[in-house]
């Protein structure tokens, strides 16, 4: 199962999720070494916002703390997620030339859903499918344990991207 689809979330639900990201409500936190075959890339943050598995309940709300509840409510509700493994914020810093991150796996039997929160010349590979431009409400959607790698982006101050691990029942 492959798909990638546009306009995700309604512009309302969107802009609200934005917004939350942007607020001092959510902490980041930045990888220092951050290498690749001996090279130092391009630096990164990220917020956990999940990293346990969470059941939903069957009215599709996560109990968690309140701002992972408010980020991720409305995008695991389109998901029909059930089983929330994993997920997480991540801005990647502008660089003067694309750098490419090193390939990720989960092999777990799971679903990964990446949503793209800002346009730039950035992308995500996916191995077997090839580069998906980054583009604002994108959601990309594969198993996860297909091979893939996100890249940064050279037009923008960041990438930002939220990663999620799911399933459904």
């Amino acid at each position: 199962m492959f798909r990638v689809i546009n306009n995700y979330l309604n512009n309302d639900d969107f802009f609200k999720t934005i917004k939350i990201i942007n607020s001092p409500k959510v902490n980041w936190f930045f990888n220092t070494n951050f290498l690749y075959k001996g090279i130092e890339q391009t630096k990164q943050i990220s917020h956990v916002l999940l990293n346990d598995l969470i059941k939903s309940t069957s009215e599709n709300r996560i109990e968690t703390n309140p701002i992972a509840m408010s980020i991720l409510q409305e995008l695991l509700k389109e998901l029909k997620a059930t089983t929330v493994t994993k997920a997480q914020l991540k801005l990647i810093s502008k660089s003067n030339d694309i750098a490419d991150f090193p390939f990720t796996e989960n092999n777990q039997d799971t679903l990964t859903a990446i949503m793209y929160l800002n346009k730039n010349n950035g992308y995500t590979y996916v191995e077997g499918i090839g580069k998906i431009n980054s583009e604002e409400n994108r959601v990309v959607i594969f198993p996860s344990n297909t091979h893939y790698f996100e890249s940064s982006c050279t037009d923008n101050d960041y990438r930002a991207l939220l990663v999620i691990e799911y399933s459904v029942d």
